[in-house]
């Protein structure tokens, strides 16, 4: 996703609704193998500091080998017991949530993080808004498949603003990108679509024929797919 045109275009509206500046303190949850450390760095600059934080061993020495000035922490993001309350001006966290056992915990400790005045941006998709240029009922069925078995919290990009208040945050604004895919290997490639029908065949969601249409769609000559990330930008008062 972060390659493609419409990753690139959500991210960037995401760090331009961080407003990132020289200095500051940024927190990065869920960095992976850190692919956006990089912009968090030229926001904050040299006299800034970026921290990543994600629970997989491998991601975390990817972004160190990749970004060594990069302060990079191994640990669960709903309890960073390396950081002390109100230490970060920003926080941003990038289709993390929508995995997590619990996505009000992080939410809670990213209020516990910001130091008043710090803002976060968090951006998860709603898959409820997956659609597919097939069948209607076939791309329903896939649609139920992936909000029903695939992701653990497929609807926590419209909670969000929910739960950022309920953590005693402010919500500034709420903005949706909605990523339109025209190009067949890559929305198969994004969506994983091969991958995720043969498991819904696998379970009888969908039929193998059924399946066999989703799959076959990075053989198209065309294609339209399309799914929203909501964006969701909060203060700590």
């Amino acid at each position: 996703m972060a390659n493609t045109q419409h990753g690139s275009s959500y991210k960037d509206a995401c760090l331009g609704l961080l407003r990132l500046t020289e200095g500051q303190r940024v927190v990065d949850l869920g960095c992976g193998p850190g692919v956006d450390l990089a912009a968090l760095r030229a926001g904050v600059g040299t006299s800034g500091e970026v921290i990543g934080v994600d629970l997989d061993l491998e991601a975390l020495d990817s972004a160190s080998q990749a970004h060594p000035w990069a302060r990079l922490l191994h640990g669960d993001i709903a309890h960073v017991g390396d950081l002390p309350d109100s230490s970060v001006d920003r926080v941003k966290t990038d289709r993390v949530l929508q995995h997590v056992d619990d996505p009000s915990q992080v939410v809670a400790e990213i209020a516990r993080l910001l130091a008043p005045g710090g803002r976060a941006v968090l951006c998860e998709p709603d898959w409820d808004t997956l659609i597919l240029d097939v069948e209607p009922s076939i791309s329903q069925r896939y649609r139920d498949f992936v909000t029903g078995t695939v992701i653990r919290n497929f609807a926590v990009g419209r909670q969000m603003a929910r739960l950022c208040r309920s953590s005693g945050m402010v919500v500034e604004t709420v903005v949706a990108h909605t990523a339109v895919i025209t190009d067949p290997r890559e929305a198969a490639t994004v969506l994983g679509l091969r991958r995720v029908s043969e498991r819904a065949a696998q379970v009888g969601a969908l039929t193998p024929q059924e399946a066999e249409v989703i799959a076959d769609i990075e053989n198209a000559q065309e294609c339209c797919a399309a799914v929203s990330v909501i964006l969701t930008v909060a203060v700590r008062p």
